[in-house]
């Protein structure tokens, strides 16, 4: 997009008219994530020959023939390549998104409620469309082998135990304080002072209790701690996991951790594993959501119904 949805940060200035004022004050209350996401879906829009704010024509030619592009380095300047492979239904809503929300802000044709691209976006669907494809769960079994590597340095094995057992999203570990640990008697606080569906930072606790000898996740954290807190190249006093540079972990970073171990899946392995293995030992699904933070039940029920399929399958009663 511009750089105005690109920026962290809203403008305010009595220069500024109030339509420019109203225009900034609907960037900024964007999460990151989502100004990343329609930045990425707008610099391809543009990229394929089209130009903003985007007309209904357009836009319903995109839909039909956009496609993924390749992307590399040459030198200090990035090169972008068209490939053949068509974007997938779920990439292309977001793009959709993306432009009509620009178009909103920026003035335009209203995207949103046009008839035309809705029906467009269906055929789309019906002609390409395949199932949302889910991460591989990563289970608790899973997770007690790899971190059986004594190789494994101690941030990694505390970032794969912490993530599975708070079932927390990539952000939300990265953005961990070591100020969020409330430390108890019988176990450990985790405060996730913003997430995905808490974008206003009123921030909710998930609870981890102590463990085994052989496996107490609230033990693996205190070790840590120790070692974090002796690590001299740290470059920040608050981030709970470092890179070895000593600066805070990116969400990308905890994916590609979590993905050197588990190199089946992604970096939702963890999240879809504690759900997975909690609905396995027969959890109830509201006490699932209340600890990955699910505002809708309906991405638990997917894994929850996979998980326990064979075991509440109405074949069970009929033979």
């Amino acid at each position: 997009m511009t750089n105005l949805i690109q920026s962290q940060s809203m403008e305010l200035s009595a220069n500024l008219s109030s339509e420019e004022f109203s225009r900034n004050l609907s960037l900024a209350i964007l999460s990151k994530n989502t100004k990343i996401a329609y930045k990425s879906a707008t610099d391809c829009y543009l990229r394929s020959g089209f130009t903003l704010p985007a007309t209904k024509k357009d836009v319903i030619e995109y839909l039909v023939h956009a496609t993924k592009w390749t992307r590399r380095k040459n030198g200090a300047s990035i090169e972008f390549t068209k490939t053949e492979q068509p974007l997938s239904p779920a990439s292309l809503q977001t793009h959709l998104a993306a432009l009509a929300y620009y178009n909103e802000v920026f003035g335009g044709e209203n995207l949103k409620a046009d008839k035309d691209i809705k029906n467009t976006l269906k055929l789309i669907k019906r002609e390409r469309g395949a199932a949302q494809k889910q991460a591989k769960p990563i289970l608790l079994v899973d997770i007690k082998t790899a971190i059986a590597d004594k190789k494994m340095s101690q941030r990694d094995r505390t970032l794969l135990v912490l993530g599975f057992v708070t079932a927390c999203r990539r952000s939300e570990l990265a953005n961990l304080n070591i100020a969020d640990l409330y430390f108890k008697e019988d176990g450990v606080e985790v405060l996730i002072r913003k997430s995905k569906t808490d974008q206003e930072g009123v921030g909710f606790t998930k609870y981890v209790t102590l463990g085994t000898k052989k496996f107490c996740p609230v033990q693996i954290l205190k070790d840590y701690l120790l070692e974090r807190n002796m690590n001299e190249k740290a470059q920040s006093d608050e981030a709970l996991f470092l890179s070895k540079s000593g600066k805070r972990l990116t969400p990308k970073d905890v994916g590609r951790i979590v993905t050197k171990y588990f190199r089946d899946t992604t970096g939702h392995g963890l999240r879809a594993g504690f759900v997975t293995q909690a609905a396995s030992v027969g959890i109830q699904i509201n006490r699932i959501a209340e600890q990955t933070g699910h505002k809708s039940l309906d991405m638990v029920m997917k894994y929850y119904r996979n998980a326990r399929g064979l075991v509440d399958s109405p074949t069970n009663d009929l033979y």
